[in-house]
């Protein structure tokens, strides 16, 4: 008889955005070894130099008003469950108290970074708790809840600790992923070079998209209140683009020319001609000259012969040109983005597991749904010399 399959049971329904105000994080990261914690924890005045030389390097680990002085006032009880481990704390001037961890330590002293490293990665390319746990001790639901707590943190405000260093410019797109048998979305938000959004909706219509990237809008804004990005690159999905506007009524939505020219590509790879003078558009200098090459190359490619499915994505390569040249008005960061909307195909080829972590954050400890999702990659031919 065939086993009957179990699943999962999990939640497709988004809880909404907790609207308290944002408490701040009341423990603080000191990198560090265990060589060095082993030979300076117990010496106040080397943990104080410590300190020092951290937050003049990094400043943005520590919280607001620590170059203004601080002052050590013990150790924690030793760590019940990693023994040897001791937290220190520290106060600042205004009276708030803070705890000193070191980073070869996880946090909630749920283990040492070197031991849960591989266990971790092993989970992320899929394999189950229980196995996991054969191999390294404990058992499936500790590695279950180790897995879990990566949706726990803020992921705009760990990732940009300074306010004035939050990204003016954007992109973003969904990766289609299979939650629960159903399709789902995967909201990515990106800005310079760093993955800022990620959450999972049921839907990629306006109400959904703008909930999903809804959760990037309310972090950016716990880190700075009046945060509003100048330009997001996205690509021609109308849910996104007006998500975008919905979530920031002032940013330019920028059309991702890349989307387009993988369009082309996809239909006619042999068209070598063609894809050089596509590229050599995009490599216009200012928005009037965009415009002009754009012109150039629809009379061009309109003297020319081409397959019914060319000359549709053609079209739609040509006729939202005011689009695409938006980001040669404002500065160049700009327009260099708007060629890496498309995640996980070029400048962001994620491999499976980046996804299935990133799932796991999209979905939260709330959820517990990231064990129904299953990732959807799609194969594609190297790029040519004149692509990403």
């Amino acid at each position: 008889m065939d086993a009957v399959r179990r699943t999962r049971q999990c939640s497709r329904t988004r809880i909404a955005h907790d609207q308290q105000a944002n408490k701040g994080a009341k423990q603080i990261c000191l990198p560090m070894t265990r060589e060095t914690y082993d030979s300076i924890w117990n010496d106040a005045a080397a943990v104080r130099a410590e300190v020092k030389a951290v937050l003049q390097k990094s400043p943005e680990l520590f919280p607001p008003g620590m170059a203004q002085g601080f002052r050590l006032t013990g150790r924690l009880p030793e760590s019940a469950k990693l023994p040897g481990i001791r937290l220190r704390q520290l106060r600042l001037p205004n009276g708030a108290a803070y705890t000193l961890r070191p980073s070869f330590v996880m946090p909630y002293m749920t283990g040492l970074t070197d031991h849960v490293e591989y266990p971790l990665r092993l989970l992320a390319w899929g394999a189950p708790p229980w196995l996991v746990a054969e191999g390294f001790g404990h058992d499936a639901h500790f590695w279950d809840r180790m897995l879990e707590r990566l949706g726990r943190n803020n992921l705009v405000g760990t990732t940009v600790r300074d306010p004035q260093r939050l990204p003016q410019h954007l992109a973003a797109d969904e990766h289609h992923a299979d939650w629960c048998g159903q399709k789902g979305y995967v909201a990515l938000t990106a800005g310079e070079g760093c993955i800022l959004g990620v959450a999972l909706t049921e839907s990629a219509d306006d109400a959904h998209l703008t909930d999903a990237y809804g959760a990037f809008a309310a972090e950016a804004r716990q880190l700075q209140v009046e945060y509003s990005p100048e330009s997001v690159c996205s690509d021609g999905w109308k849910a996104t683009q007006n998500a975008w506007r919905s979530l920031f009524p002032t940013i330019c939505v920028i059309r991702c020319f890349l989307h387009g020219f993988l369009k082309i590509r996809d239909r006619c790879r042999k068209a070598v001609d063609l894809l050089r003078r596509v590229w050599e558009v995009y490599r216009a200098g200012s928005a009037a000259e965009f415009t002009e090459r754009m012109t150039a190359f629809q009379a061009w490619a309109e003297s020319c012969t081409w397959p019914a499915a060319v000359l549709e994505v053609l079209g739609k390569l040509w006729n939202p040109t005011s689009e695409r040249s938006r980001s040669l008005n404002g500065p160049t960061t700009a327009r260099r983005i708007r060629c890496i909307a498309s995640f996980g195909r070029t400048g962001f080829s994620w491999p499976a597991p980046c996804f299935a972590i990133a799932a796991v954050v999209a979905c939260g400890p709330q959820h517990k749904s990231y064990g129904g999702i299953r990732i959807v990659t799609k194969k594609s031919a190297s790029p040519a010399p004149w692509a990403f």
